[in-house]
């Protein structure tokens, strides 16, 4: 099972359970997919879903996903990328952003939070970030969003 079905699958679960471990994460996603996951893979998502705990019934407590942390990632992103973004280039699906050195990682980690769906992975050192998208289409959509928002 590819990441991004995998973060789908658990975001879809912890909605409709009450899933307080990851343990019972790992079984729930064996028992609705067929696939084994390690712990160690359940803990890399959890992170990057950014999964909070909450109290469920009986004063236990269960997975949830953050509310409202599109809209902050996305109120972050549009200062950041009007001060650090120099340039754009795109070729079928993939960006290129060039930006101020130091900016990129940060530029990185909102990008991330904010448009994880649309991602396929993404690459970034201290003054560029290269930007894989799912396919071409996506990839235009994208960075003509990316541009109101810079420029």
């Amino acid at each position: 099972m590819k990441k991004k079905e995998r973060q789908q699958l658990i975001a879809s679960l912890i909605t409709t359970r009450e899933i307080a471990t990851q343990d019972e994460l790992v079984r729930a996603i064996k028992a609705a997919s067929g696939d084994y996951v390690t712990q160690a893979t359940i803990s890399r998502d959890i992170k990057e879903l950014a999964l909070i705990k909450v109290p469920a019934k009986f004063g236990a407590l269960k997975y949830r996903l953050p509310q409202g942390a599109s809209n902050l990632a996305t109120q972050r992103l549009q200062p950041l990328i009007s001060a650090s973004l120099l340039e754009a280039k795109i070729k079928g699906n993939i960006i290129a952003l060039r930006t101020i050195p130091g900016s990129a990682l940060a530029l990185k980690r909102l990008i991330c939070e904010r448009f994880s769906k649309d991602l396929f992975s993404i690459l970034a050192d201290d003054d560029s970030l290269l930007i894989y998208l799912e396919d071409a289409v996506v990839a235009k959509d994208w960075l003509r969003k990316l541009k109101q928002q810079a420029f």
